[in-house]
């Protein structure tokens, strides 16, 4: 079976290359680009779930920056690419190749709707315990809008739906809530861990006696 995993990597860059005046796609590999990986880390216990149970994994990590629907390489996901295979390959989880789609690792940086043939395509060729990286939704002016026929697009790559995107779940987006509508959806470890810490704290205060203001 196949997983569609939305994440909210969201991450910082060290250099902004939206304001670099002599960017070139080779800034996107520089090993020290991330500033804090931690939101590409926080989807490592979902995705180790997942591929030990033989799962092919469709993976949304989330947007970088504002490109307005237009593609934009300064904005590529090509550095959350990297260090997340990075981390999976220390973990011993890269069991085949990562791959990426559409393949910005190429060189021309892409958006996943406008070529959903090529997307298409890519996911077809998934094993089990392999992973696909979606390239930056933000690319597709249909992400914000939240459209139908985007979402459904989204839903025919995989089998279910697993929301780890926790920071970025208030966002009514096509790849986290309209797509909720075609697939079957489950919580990933993540945003399961943050959801049970915040009712937590809600049962301890209901505990006090709280004076009126």
């Amino acid at each position: 079976k196949a997983f569609f995993v939305r994440g909210s990597t969201d991450v910082s860059f060290r250099v902004k290359l939206e304001k670099k005046e002599d960017f070139r796609i080779e800034d996107l590999y520089n090993p020290d680009l991330i500033v804090d990986d931690i939101r590409i880390k926080v989807l490592i216990p979902t995705l180790k779930y997942i591929i030990e149970r033989g799962g092919k994994i469709v993976l949304q990590p989330g947007w970088i920056g504002r490109p307005r629907g237009k593609e934009v390489p300064q904005f590529s996901l090509i550095p959350v690419y990297l260090r997340l295979k990075q981390l999976l390959e220390e973990e011993g989880l890269l069991r085949h190749e990562m791959l990426m789609a559409p393949n910005s690792l190429t060189g021309q940086i892409k958006s996943v709707y406008r070529n959903q043939e090529e997307v298409r395509q890519i996911a077809a060729t998934l094993e089990e315990e392999q992973i696909v990286l979606l390239e930056n939704p933000r690319f597709d002016p249909e992400e914000d809008a939240n459209d139908e026929g985007y979402a459904q697009f989204l839903a025919s790559l995989a089998d279910y739906y697993v929301s780890d995107c926790f920071a970025q779940l208030h966002r009514p987006t096509g790849s986290i809530k309209a797509i909720t509508k075609y697939l079957p959806a489950y919580m990933g470890i993540q945003e399961e861990g943050e959801i049970r810490y915040i009712r937590g704290i809600r049962e301890e205060l209901l505990k006090k006696e709280r004076k009126p203001f």
